[in-house]
């Protein structure tokens, strides 16, 4: 079956063409679904204000589908004004699969990245620096916190670093 793409569409923290929108409406599809970018080309900061909601379904946020993307992120998820103990992307268990890849995330009083679901792939992405790979701006927990289980990967376990 072929995954339902959700496109994001703009920098906003809230309403129609969000990154919470987009979460929301891939939750309550069934099945697989993608979490594409369509902000214009180059980079973007979607500033977050408010917590994302958990990932709770089969969901890939792909960074990577974003104009002029070559390789670096041009989406950055930024959480500084998301509040206390607030972690960046969160996926619980029933989102078992789930990926994110070529995005940056950044500034979030949590984790950047809160992973609870089996079978979850991180590729490609700055977890606590900027879109050059350089530029420290850190999440004020571990950058990525994981109980997940059996098939999960990451290659952005580790911040401020670039995730390969």
């Amino acid at each position: 079956m072929t995954p339902t793409t959700v496109t994001v569409t703009s920098t906003a923290s809230a309403g129609v063409g969000t990154l919470l929108s987009a979460i929301l409406q891939a939750n309550v599809n069934p099945g697989a679904d993608v979490i594409a970018f369509d902000i214009g080309s180059g980079t973007r900061e979607i500033r977050v204000s408010t917590a994302l909601p958990a990932i709770t379904d089969r969901v890939a946020i792909d960074g990577r589908t974003q104009g002029g993307f070559a390789g670096v992120p041009l989406i950055r998820i930024n959480g500084f004004e998301a509040g206390a103990g607030t972690s960046g992307i969160v996926i619980l268990p029933g989102g078992a699969g789930p990926a994110v890849r070529g995005v940056a995330i950044t500034q979030f009083n949590g984790d950047a990245l809160r992973i609870r679901a089996n079978n979850c792939r991180v590729t490609g992405c700055y977890v606590g620096v900027l879109f050059t790979g350089t530029e420290e701006l850190s999440n004020a927990a571990t950058g990525s916190a994981s109980t997940a289980g059996p098939g999960a990967t990451s290659s952005a376990a580790r911040g401020p670093r670039r995730a390969t």
